[in-house]
């Protein structure tokens, strides 16, 4: 009879760790199954942080470069444009001003030198001065692009059958960028902008502050 009990507790003791080890299997199964998860959102999650991290480093350089823009751009604004020097004031010719500045050699030409009150055909007298201009480009400042900007005074246009002061600067500024491509510089170099009155160099509304307006500017760019 004894032997018989312990025959019984034996197998109880024998089925109670087969129990466990069947549990302790399926749970070594879904551990594994974790890991290998944990695995693969942890290597999703480096190669994420490598992206951030060459994003960052992308941004730093962006940033550096916007700064330096920054500070070239607000220096060149703080500059302030410098006179021509003592001895070379008639570079352009005689009686015509110019100055270099952020935009870069700004030549001005008063529209009487240039022009009939109204009109957009050059007068025979502004060849000498227009050629001169020429051979300084040619010369000094070889392979600039130059822009013509044609500028107005802001009284209406009434009887010289344009539209508007616009259409006269447009057409004014025009006139000179053929005369100056006749004369040698590259159609590629120059070309023709028109301001009408809307930048005026003078806001009083004074014969003499409408002479000063009516003008133009040649820009030879930096």
């Amino acid at each position: 009879m004894a032997a018989r009990v312990l025959t019984r507790g034996a197998l109880a003791v024998m089925a109670l760790a087969a129990a466990v080890v069947g549990l302790t299997g399926c749970n070594e199964e879904q551990l594994k199954e974790e890991i290998i998860t944990l695995q693969t959102r942890l290597r999703l999650a480096e190669a994420e942080k490598t992206d951030l991290e060459r994003d960052k480093l992308a941004l730093a350089g962006e940033n550096a470069r916007l700064k330096s823009d920054l500070d070239d751009a607000s220096r060149k604004l703080a500059e302030k444009p410098a006179p021509p020097p003592p001895g070379d004031k008639d570079k352009f010719g005689e009686g015509i001003e110019w100055q270099e500045d952020a935009r870069g050699v700004t030549v001005t030409l008063p529209g009487t030198i240039l022009f009939d009150s109204g009109k957009a055909v050059l007068k025979s007298s502004s060849a000498a001065t227009l050629n001169r201009i020429a051979a300084v480009i040619q010369q000094d400042y070889p392979g600039r692009i130059v822009r013509v900007e044609g500028h107005t005074d802001s009284q209406p246009i009434k009887k010289s059958g344009w539209k508007d002061n616009w259409e006269l600067s447009c057409e004014r500024s025009l006139a000179v960028v053929r005369h100056l491509v006749g004369r040698g510089l590259g159609q590629k170099q120059v070309y023709a902008a028109g301001f009408g009155e809307f930048m005026p160099r003078d806001t009083n509304a004074t014969a003499a502050g409408r002479a000063r307006n009516r003008r133009v500017e040649i820009v030879i760019t930096r």
